[in-house]
């Protein structure tokens, strides 16, 4: 997520909007994994491994979008960052 982009609400949220599709990719990516996971070790932690990409970038997200400005000035871009919290919770359910 570009920095430059903190200042650009809509630019910003189309960075939030890439990322979150990143997380739903990993997420699949674990699902994928789970059988192989039941046969060794090794594949539970690239399970492991994938999860700790998605708490990351989470964090990364809340971060940024923490620190966008003017984004209550952007109707649009606010409803668009509830729609993309929202979607987080669901992607990430918790162990």
């Amino acid at each position: 997520m570009s920095q430059d982009d903190i200042g650009h609400p809509v630019r910003a949220m189309a960075n939030v909007r890439n990322e979150t599709l990143r997380i739903a990719d990993i997420a699949f990516q674990m699902l994928e994994g789970i059988s192989a996971a039941f046969k060794s070790a090794k594949n539970i932690a690239k399970i492991k491994n994938l999860d700790d990409d998605i708490d990351r970038i989470h964090r990364e997200i809340t971060y940024y979008l923490s620190s966008i400005e003017n984004l209550k000035n952007h109707k649009r871009s606010a409803k668009q960052m509830a729609r993309r919290v929202q979607f987080l919770p669901l992607t990430l359910t918790r162990r």
